[in-house]
């Protein structure tokens, strides 16, 4: 579903629903998609290979399926036989 209103608006609206959370709801809403949250054993990994310097950066940005597979060592071999 896409969105098709200016940021602004869509942040007001946002900010107007967030502030509407009792402090306990929004608390509660948190903890349950924190604990929803998984990564899949690929991406943990891929993340574990990672130079420590680049790590953070690839936890904030997930990289696509294919660079994940392109520093693996079957997926060397898998995107050099395209």
């Amino acid at each position: 579903m896409a969105i098709n209103f200016p940021n602004g608006l869509i942040a007001r609206e946002c900010e107007w629903r967030f502030c509407s959370l009792t402090s306990e709801n929004a608390h509660e809403v948190f903890v349950d998609a924190m604990r929803k949250r998984q990564t899949d054993p690929e991406s943990v990994e891929f993340f574990s290979r990672l130079p420590k310097s680049l790590r953070a950066l690839g936890y904030a940005t997930p990289p696509m399926q294919i660079q994940m597979e392109a520093n693996s060592d079957n997926g060397r071999q898998t995107l050099l036989n395209r």
